[in-house]
């Protein structure tokens, strides 16, 4: 299985033109150099049931989680401008490591406007009842969904935000209108996912961001 560096972060509006320019232009192409780092897709965020959620979010796909702690992936981050004249700048700054464990790797896709980024947490008790659900009912009957471009579910595996939610979902969408559809209302109450494991989830955070680069 491959893993996601998932990086999120908010900046100045004032800076938010450069901010994008040399993330897109320079940062992002000397990452892509580093062994291990297979493709990058970056997104701006639409609404979140996250209060604080940041604005920005980088998906880094990567062949292990030991390829961001390497000497090239230092190398690279240090390069070009992304060091003197923006990280300074930045907040509110997000960084987890995570396994996937269905599902196709999102950033090498492309062409796909909008992304339905799922946070969830549930009892260790639980969890083995809640994966098979979610792997073998609820994920394959929404992938399925008229306008569902891909999908890909993770399990965390480090983080620095304290208490992040251990898995995440995230669907690829024509629009998020998607949701609203008859198509989707039906595939989500399909199985056991709502009677039996949506009651058990202790957090459930839903995010819409929209593909910028």
């Amino acid at each position: 299985m491959s893993y996601v560096y998932v990086v999120q972060m908010d900046v100045p509006a004032a800076l938010e033109a450069e901010f994008n320019r040399i993330y897109d232009e320079d940062h992002v192409p000397t990452i892509l150099t580093v062994p291990g780092v297979r493709s990058c897709a970056r997104y701006r965020l639409d609404h979140s049931t996250v209060s604080d959620m940041p604005r920005y979010l980088a998906i880094y796909e990567v062949d292990d989680d030991a390829v961001i702690d390497s000497p090239a992936w230092t190398e690279a981050s240090d390069k070009g401008e992304w060091k003197p004249k923006v990280r300074p700048h930045t907040t509110n700054r997000r960084h987890s490591v995570l396994e996937r464990t269905a599902g196709t790797p999102i950033p090498e896709r492309s062409g796909v406007p909008q992304l339905f980024f799922v946070q969830l947490d549930i009892p260790a008790g639980d969890e083995a009842e809640f994966n098979r659900v979610y792997d073998t009912e609820h994920f394959p009957a929404l992938a399925k969904v008229p306008g569902v471009g891909s999908g890909a579910r993770y399990r965390l595996k480090r983080s620095t935000v304290p208490g992040i939610e251990r898995y995440l979902t995230l669907y690829e969408l024509d629009s998020a209108a998607v949701m609203d559809g008859e198509a989707w209302q039906e595939a989500a109450a399909y199985g056991d996912w709502i009677g039996k494991i949506r009651p058990r989830l202790t957090s459930r955070q839903h995010s819409i961001f929209e593909r910028i680069a």
